[in-house]
């Protein structure tokens, strides 16, 4: 029986101690697998683990990779303060080096070359790194549907197929012409938006906190 909750909440309260590591092990494999709730602060807890006590750990820079894409697939926001604890020459490997790449392409909304990378995520030799990937596909597709839908009040079906990765467009948008229209918002009125190719995102930091909120 895994971690709840509860006792992995408990250890959050505690003064950090290098017996916590497998447990703290334990809940981010669970967590990888679904299996658990995503508690960042635990995440962050087991690096900084690693940091303060490098010798007491064998698997240090695998689990350091789950840890990074965990963060990434579930809040990108947190995973800057992450990235701090994590070495140079570690983010240089994968499944770090594409984390971060994938990271960045999204905050700067290019989007096609999201997806080429996160491929490497995807596919990865690593079983939990392929798994957790590949189960975090719809939520970036939705991410990316909020994030144009906020920024847009139409934009071409071929330009969205792109921006999804996808070859058939979700049911639930509203397409006239070969236009997707997207439910009209205080933020996309503010002024004709129509999707333009190599428009620059400068407000997407913006944006992502307000989807967040």
């Amino acid at each position: 029986m895994g971690l709840t909750d509860t006792e992995v909440r408990s250890m959050l309260e505690k003064s950090y101690s290098p017996t916590e590591i497998p447990k703290l092990e334990e809940y981010l494999e669970q967590a990888c697998r679904g299996e658990a709730a995503f508690i960042f602060d635990a995440v962050r807890r087991l690096i900084k683990l690693y940091v303060l006590f490098p010798a007491s750990s064998k698997a240090t820079t695998k689990n350091m990779g789950y840890a990074s894409l965990l963060t990434f697939v579930k809040c990108n926001d947190n995973l800057l303060a992450l990235r701090y604890l994590i070495p140079m020459a570690k983010q240089q490997q994968e499944p770090f080096k594409s984390v971060f790449q994938c990271s960045a392409y999204l905050t700067a909304c290019n989007f096609a070359d999201f997806w080429k990378t996160f491929v490497n995520l995807q596919t990865s030799d690593d079983v939990l790194v392929q798994k957790t990937s590949q189960a975090a596909v719809s939520h970036f597709q939705q991410t990316i549907l909020e994030i144009l839908a906020l920024s847009y009040k139409k934009a071409p079906v071929s330009i969205i197929l792109a921006a999804l990765n996808v070859k058939t467009l979700p049911s639930t948008l509203s397409i006239e012409d070969d236009t997707v229209v997207f439910t009209a918002t205080a933020e996309n009125t503010k002024r004709e938006r129509v999707y333009q190719e190599g428009i620059n995102f400068g407000n997407v930091t913006l944006l992502l906190h307000k989807m967040g909120q």
